[in-house]
């Protein structure tokens, strides 16, 4: 049943004339995506001297405003993100217990460990394998919280929170970029963590990481955003935090502890109010960056 054409048969003047057609749409597609990168690569360089200048001479930022648009984007997301942050925890549940049975083997074990949490006396395999599983899990995790950040900034714009968007970095370069930097942190202080603990100094440990995120706090929105490297967001970050250092961690401190206040009303309580650290983390970024 196959079709023959002879080319003797073939319009060759209104094919000619299609082939125009379908290259002058060609050309005109490829004109108007070069504009749009040239449009974004512009925008994207405006934001950057604009992140320059307030590293070089300051900036101003109002904890009512802050609060504010903090507590408009929770208002949005919160039952979306909510949903979200119940499933992935069931699932990284399930991967963080299969992955301390890989390690340990046995519940007895496993309880030991956490009843003396003396890392230092752990085998070096076992620590190694301890130390890379928990790095991996919160590489993935911070994948899943750029997301959750992206959502908060959608919600800022009115745009409608969509379930899909948390997952959204997973087949992105700038997912894979935090990734790298969540694991690079993770083992820095554990290592940090490590040397102190084995000359008593355990305690100091909660500081070193309170400090760390902290400092770090805008480098997820300076790479998912403004598409900086690894190295440049983190220097960025840390110029623009220690400026007002005190001041933004007080902010994060107590919204930290209203986050947490969700375990008072039990395990559903935590779910919902554990966005309100992402909303907060677009709320300091919206209003360092793009206010004032």
């Amino acid at each position: 049943n196959k079709v023959k054409v002879l080319i003797s048969d073939v319009d060759r003047i209104r094919w000619k004339q299609d082939l125009i057609e379908d290259k002058e749409i060609l050309e005109n597609l490829l004109k108007e995506a070069k504009k749009i990168s040239v449009e974004r690569d512009a925008k994207l360089e405006k934001i950057k001297e604009v992140i320059q200048n307030k590293i070089e001479n300051g900036y101003n930022i109002e904890g009512n405003q802050i609060y504010d648009d903090t507590f408009n984007i929770f208002k949005k997301m919160a039952i979306p993100a909510g949903a979200i942050i119940f499933l992935l925890l069931i699932l990284f549940g399930g991967i963080y217990t299969l992955t301390l049975f890989t390690i340990f083997g046995n519940p007895t074990e496993i309880q030991t460990f956490f009843e003396s949490l003396a890392l230092l006396q752990l085998s070096p395999d076992i620590l190694a394998y301890y130390i890379l599983g928990s790095a991996t899990i919160n590489g993935i995790m911070a994948i899943f919280g750029a997301g959750f950040i992206k959502m908060a900034r959608d919600v800022y714009h009115n745009e409608l929170p969509k379930f899909s968007t948390p997952f959204i970095y997973f087949t992105k370069v700038e997912g894979l970029k935090v990734f790298a930097f969540t694991i690079l942190v993770q083992v820095i202080y554990n290592a940090i963590s490590l040397g102190l603990e084995s000359i008593g100094l355990s305690m100091v440990g909660l500081f070193v990481m309170i400090l760390i995120n902290l400092l770090t706090l805008l480098v997820v929105p300076f790479i998912i955003f403004d598409k900086m490297p690894i190295f440049k967001a983190l220097g960025a970050s840390v110029s623009l935090i220690n400026q007002k250092p005190f001041k933004i961690l007080m902010y994060l401190i107590l919204l930290g502890l209203l986050s947490l206040s969700g375990i008072l009303i039990f395990f559903i309580g935590l779910i919902v109010t554990l966005p309100i650290i992402y909303c907060f983390n677009y709320s300091i970024y919206e209003n360092i960056v793009n206010k004032n």
